[in-house]
């Protein structure tokens, strides 16, 4: 079960340590069995899997007649993992309207394929931003259908900072349903409009648990917005940064690195 209690955390420490290389990959191939086994191609699995999607599923569960139009808003949609959901954005991109972008994300999210992150609020301000951001389930799917055509393009390219963080959003999601438990009571994440950020909040009754998410091996300043959640009346522990680094340590009094390799 994941965790982000450093004394939990430490007696994990036999996990292997994968390299930014052997990440990429992983994410590049996605979770899928098949993928992974290496049972059949990646790009024809995926290739596939989005077709019976499309002609199947998707016209199950809802009206869509224009398949090209929902493959689109797919690929628009997963250029912007690990941003705010911005619906009239997406419709005005795709040349469908804002209720039709909702009735389209709906269907993604329950069908599996997508995950919103709700924002952290409380009574202590009124400045927080409201809209969840949005994550891919998997990355292999989402690397597919934002066309990058192997590991190492996704590793230097413009979106892999945002892939790597919903990677290890959907790993901790993946991990709370694993356990019979519901990630959206626990899980949330934090900006203001003076566009302080913390990626993702552990909630524990009256405890918050900051953790950033960071590509980097040693990512510079990266728990900077972590004081913010001190104007809520609630305890604030120890917070984590989940990166590329290769050993679980502390970076100050009140944070610590953590490797990717422990998820």
């Amino acid at each position: 079960m994941f965790t982000p209690k450093i004394e939990a955390l430490k007696k994990k420490l036999d996990f292997p340590i994968y390299n930014s290389k052997e990440i990429f990959k992983r994410i590049y191939d996605g979770g899928m069995p098949s993928v992974v086994t290496g049972s059949i191609d990646r790009n024809s699995y995926f290739s596939s899997y989005i077709n019976t999607y499309l002609e199947r599923d998707i016209k199950q569960l809802s009206n869509v007649v224009k398949t090209i139009e929902f493959y689109n808003f797919m690929q628009n949609i997963a250029v912007r993992t690990a941003q705010e959901l911005n619906y009239s954005t997406i419709a005005k991109e795709i040349g469908v309207d804002s209720k039709t972008i909702k009735n389209w994300i709906s269907i993604l999210e329950s069908s599996g394929i997508i995950y919103l992150l709700q924002p952290f609020s409380s009574n202590a301000s009124n400045r927080i931003i409201k809209s969840p951001k949005l994550y891919f389930m998997d990355m292999g799917l989402c690397s597919y259908l934002a066309k990058y055509p192997n590991p190492e393009t996704l590793e230097v390219g413009a979106l892999s900072g945002a892939i790597f963080e919903s990677f290890v959003i959907s790993e901790i999601i993946k991990n709370f349903t694993n356990h019979g438990l519901d990630a959206k009571i626990s899980l949330y994440y934090y900006r203001d409009k003076d566009q302080k950020e913390i990626g993702l909040i552990y909630l524990e009754g009256d405890i918050l648990y900051p953790i950033e998410i960071k590509k980097a091996i040693s990512p510079n300043n990266p728990d900077k917005n972590f004081n913010v959640l001190n104007k809520y009346s609630k305890n604030i522990a120890t917070g984590l940064v989940i990166c590329m680094t290769p050993k679980l340590q502390p970076i100050n009094r009140n944070c610590w690195l953590c490797p990717v390799s422990i998820l």
